[in-house]
């Protein structure tokens, strides 16, 4: 039998056991349910051409790799896939965290300019020939995942600004 008082501070402290147990494994269940979602980000205005790269999901996500490749065997086509490889350089092992982006080629225009006019529509026609891969893992390195996109999307008469 107990004495008077001993029975209260273990049930406090199975309490806070039972406590710090449930919220360990509630931090173990979140951690693998957060994965990091990666994407590719085109903007295609009259004044601004750009290519980068997202991570619209919940965990972090780690760049392992971006590999681009053309259909098109022009010199102006590998001078532009040699400027994504120069990023791929420079972001090869870096960590994107959730909602951010990181912007591999990006090309400025003055809108009625005749130079910048023929400049925009030869850059839009050498990137809707590219395709991106990207590979990348969850922070922990767990899981490989591999995005795979062409920039058809340069190809479209439509443009737009935000």
């Amino acid at each position: 039998m107990l004495a008077d008082g001993t029975l209260i501070p273990i049930i406090i402290g199975a309490n806070l056991a039972l406590i710090v147990y449930a919220a360990r494994l509630a931090h173990a269940i979140h951690q693998r349910q957060t994965s990091p979602i990666g994407n590719l980000i085109v903007g295609n205005y009259e004044d601004l051409i750009f290519v980068g790269i997202g991570n619209a999901g919940m965990g972090l996500m780690k760049i392992r790799n971006l590999k681009a490749s053309s259909k098109d065997g022009t010199a102006d086509a590998e001078a532009t896939i040699s400027s994504f490889l120069k990023s791929a350089d420079q972001i090869e092992g870096r960590i994107i965290a959730s909602a951010e982006r990181l912007t591999l080629v990006s090309f400025g225009f003055v809108p009625g300019s005749r130079f910048d006019d023929e400049r925009r529509a030869r850059i839009r026609n050498i990137l809707k020939d590219i395709t991106i891969e990207l590979c990348y893992t969850d922070s922990k390195e767990k899981v490989e995942y591999t995005l795979t996109q062409d920039l058809a999307l340069f190809g479209s008469r439509r443009q737009a600004r935000a």
